[in-house]
């Protein structure tokens, strides 16, 4: 928590120190609006994703580049590490994400294809699997290291904007302009719970650390907490094993009469 990075559509990222609030080295520059820029899991790098079609990577205390950049065909619209730092994923409006060596900049697999914009790429909790969001309206779940979607599109009715991963990776969550998030088995691909509506476009959905809940952000002016598994499973798990409190609270035990 030492440093933070800025993305800017003055064309570049910065590192600042956060105490003091003085730049650290940069700034880091590309040749139009930077979209994005993150911290690698060690924090001695820096990944940036720009509209100038490429993503870079930095070294977070000297600024400069480490590799070649990493380019797309069209804006590049996020650009995030594993969780071991040694790959990158980007989404792209090229209507691709790439998985890429984060030591040597070159790509590890063939580009993760859908049918138009990927608005956001991921990677599980344990590095093995990617998610994508596309404007195609799916989301896909694929191998990291071999590009091979492993389930069939996750289909919304409008564009997917975001999908992450649960904390222990055995689900995914997405938000879409279809006013709706889902949450859906990342093995599968099928839908888990019955969509979590809201009254315009979900921007983003999350999962809990704890992965109990999923919280949901949309543009009718709400951000708004559900149970995950649903509160209706969760009395009917209460019902069969009274012993388990189930994650539901003491208000919600006397709501239902399950004291």
């Amino acid at each position: 928590g030492k440093y933070i990075v800025t993305a800017s559509w003055d064309n570049t990222a910065r590192i600042w120190d956060a105490k003091t609030g003085k730049p650290v080295a940069g700034p880091l520059k590309h040749n139009d609006d930077v979209r994005s820029a993150v911290f690698s899991p060690d924090g001695k790098f820096v990944v940036t994703a720009s509209k100038d079609e490429t993503a870079r990577i930095w070294d977070a205390n000297t600024g400069k580049l480490v590799t070649e950049p990493l380019k797309h065909k069209d804006y590049v619209l996020s650009a995030v590490f594993s969780p071991d730092g040694k790959y990158i994923v980007t989404a792209s409006e090229d209507s691709t994400a790439c998985v890429w060596d984060a030591n040597t900049g070159k790509p590890v697999t063939e580009p993760l294809k859908h049918e138009n914009s990927v608005y956001s790429a991921v990677f599980s909790p344990d590095g093995k699997f990617v998610v994508t969001a596309s404007s195609d309206r799916t989301a896909r779940v694929w191998e990291a290291k071999r590009g091979k979607p492993v389930t069939e599109p996750m289909k919304h009715e409008n564009g997917v904007w975001s999908a992450v991963f649960s904390p222990d990776g055995k689900f995914v969550v997405t938000a879409s302009s279809g006013n709706t998030a889902r949450v859906w088995d990342a093995v599968s691909g099928e839908p888990v719970t019955e969509p979590l509506r809201h009254n315009s476009w979900v921007y983003s959905a999350l999962f809990s650390p704890d992965g109990k809940f999923v919280v949901t952000a949309s543009k009718d002016g709400t951000a708004r907490l559900w149970p995950f598994p649903p509160l209706q499973e969760l009395i009917d798990k209460y019902h069969k094993d009274p012993e388990n409190d189930w994650s539901l609270t003491p208000e919600e035990k006397e709501e239902y009469s399950l004291e």
